[in-house]
């Protein structure tokens, strides 16, 4: 088994919750995070992203016709 040799990292911004939706099969999506949780650490973030924080405001209606002429 993967997890018996080696670290796996996952990183998503859906929660586990919702997995069964996405996936559209319960059985399924039960053996899909029985194996992944299986003696895993979470770390549940919350608050804003970094990212989103630090991301560039949108163009004004102006900057984007100078940038992408028609």
């Amino acid at each position: 088994m993967l997890c018996a040799v080696h670290t796996v990292l996952r990183a998503a911004s859906l929660r586990s919750a919702q997995w069964h939706d996405m996936i559209g099969d319960p059985t399924m999506a039960d053996a899909l995070l029985d194996r992944i949780i299986h003696n895993a650490h979470r770390i549940a973030l919350e608050g804003d992203s970094i990212r989103k924080k630090g991301a560039a405001s949108p163009l004004t209606s102006a900057e984007d016709s100078e940038t992408n002429p028609t």
